[in-house]
């Protein structure tokens, strides 16, 4: 029986031996990331960006109508990329990049590969070919610099924000037998478990302001109720007391109940006692500080909001396509904008520092683009499948352009706001642009085209060509650029260290 335990059960199982708190989190980087404990102890530069903003497209680009013809700073800005023209200097184009753990080596290239790459496309592991409930991917590189921040800056209310404007389920098998987990989903825990999107504006709006905005304490010109413990709290204090309480609960309960379980079942557990810690984390971080300007644990500061923070008119309740039909009343591009928003207004109040972002699900047959002057009934089969076709490769191009006025209007948030260390959040935010595809007809997952604007840690206002490096070493690249100093991600035997000329 020993022989038949899998080594995920193991490695879960070690997770929760360790102990309570952060260290839960630590044998799943030691694993995945070398080098955890020094990157822990390195302090940042002030020259790089503190925040990461993954914002991603489905099915594909033009490639023609992206790539710009010559590399380096003097490149011809193309049709596509166009919107974002005035931030040209505060970001590189990229390209060339092999996601390799997501491509076949035989036998159909097209089989499963939207789910191959978005399932791979921040966790660099090849996935279990399964449409059942043993999916096995890899934590995504936005958990393993959430779980780094957790150390770094445990002050802030939300380790991390999942977000996407169209609701899809995650079971089941979405392509070609690959499940619907790998291709509706970005962000990973580790290797089974994956955080699922928010796509309502409005439950993004009141998960982060549950509890209040931070700011200085209010000013009270009333004398105080007298010195009891019931008394002096307010509603919000009392609640969030109470959930802390029943969260105890629950991990002393379910502990007990671990010893009773079998192996798989221990580990499945295991998987649901860090949950629950991290949700006892976040509680304790939205708890109001019993004073002004107190230290986050460990003797770090605590989240700094910026002076563009400030409580903002709530989105409307709803979805643009959602399971309750009755919720549908956003169009496409209005929840768009909406997300962005709420991008921007957790980053501004600093109630995060992590974002993922799908505009949209991979193989869509949703979203109709006529309001752009794209009819297409199933965007995917009728127009990213081009053939070749002109009017199909131009609605490629206006769907493309489309999506880059959306980016640039995040863009546009992060620049007008100011960073409380000086310049904007633009300066100190990583912001990633995305896509699990290069030309969706080719299903190419070799050639994927990649926008990384903002953050001052990389060498910004050039286009980039790097000819088949392996994708792990721009997630490296990145993790390194928010304070981390590993040398691999993923699969170590793809790719080591960062690419090469991008810093």
């Amino acid at each position: 029986m020993i022989s038949r335990t899998p080594k995920r059960f193991e490695l879960s199982r070690r997770a929760c031996l360790r102990g309570a708190g952060a260290a839960l989190a630590l044998p799943m980087l030691e694993a995945m990331v070398p080098s955890v404990a020094r990157a822990q102890q390195k302090t940042a530069g002030a020259a790089k960006p503190l925040r990461l903003v993954v914002w991603t497209l489905p099915d594909g680009v033009r490639m023609d109508a992206w790539t710009p013809k010559t590399t380096g700073a003097g490149y011809a800005t193309t049709p596509i990329l166009q919107p974002l023209d005035a931030y040209k200097a505060q970001f590189n184009v990229i390209s060339g990049l092999a996601n390799t753990p997501a491509s076949v080596v035989s036998g159909d290239i097209f089989a499963g590969s939207h789910a191959r790459a978005t399932g791979a496309m921040l966790s660099q592991m090849p996935l279990t070919f399964t449409s059942g409930n043993n999916i096995k991917n890899g934590i995504s590189m936005d958990q393993v610099i959430a779980n780094y921040l957790k150390t770094t800056a445990p002050s802030l209310r939300l380790p991390s924000l999942e977000l996407g404007a169209v609701y899809a389920g995650a079971t089941g098998n979405c392509e070609d037998g690959y499940s619907c987990a790998y291709l509706t989903n970005l962000a990973w825990t580790g290797p089974t478990t994956f955080l699922p999107k928010e796509t309502n504006p409005k439950a993004v709006f009141d998960r982060l302001t549950k509890g209040g905005l931070p700011g200085p304490a209010p000013v009270t010109t009333t004398m105080p109720p007298p010195a009891t413990t019931t008394s002096t709290m307010t509603p919000g204090a009392k609640a969030l007391a109470y959930q802390k309480g029943i969260l105890d609960l629950v991990a002393a309960d379910t502990n007990a109940l671990k010893a009773k379980l079998g192996r798989a079942d221990q580990a499945k557990l295991s998987d649901y006692l860090d949950s629950v810690n991290e949700l006892e984390r976040r509680v304790n971080a939205m708890t109001p500080a019993t004073g002004s300007g107190a230290a986050g644990a460990g003797g770090t500061a605590p989240p700094m909001p910026t002076a563009g923070c400030m409580s903002v008119a709530a989105p409307k309740d709803g979805t643009y396509l959602g399971t309750d039909r009755t919720k549908n009343n956003y169009g496409y591009a209005e929840v768009l904008t909406a997300m962005n928003d709420m991008i921007a207004l957790a980053l501004t109040c600093d109630l995060t520092r992590v974002v993922t972002f799908m505009s949209e699900i991979p193989l869509n047959t949703q979203t109709n683009f006529a309001f752009v002057g794209v009819d297409s009934a199933n965007y995917h089969d009728d127009i990213s499948h081009h053939g070749g076709n002109p009017t199909k490769l131009m609605g490629i191009q206006t769907v493309n352009t489309f999506y880059a006025q959306q980016f640039a209007y995040l863009l546009d948030q992060l620049a007008a706001t100011p960073d409380p260390d000086g310049g904007t959040l633009l300066d100190t935010t990583q912001v990633v642009w995305s896509k699990e595809l290069g030309d969706g007809r080719l299903h190419d997952c070799k050639g994927v085209p990649w926008v990384l604007a903002g953050g001052k840690y990389f060498k910004n206002g050039r286009f980039v060509d790097f000819g088949g490096a392996p994708h792990q070493k721009l997630l490296v690249s990145i993790c390194q650029s928010v304070g981390l100093d590993n040398m691999t991600f993923g699969d170590p035997t793809k790719g080591v260290g960062p690419l090469d000329g991008l810093a």
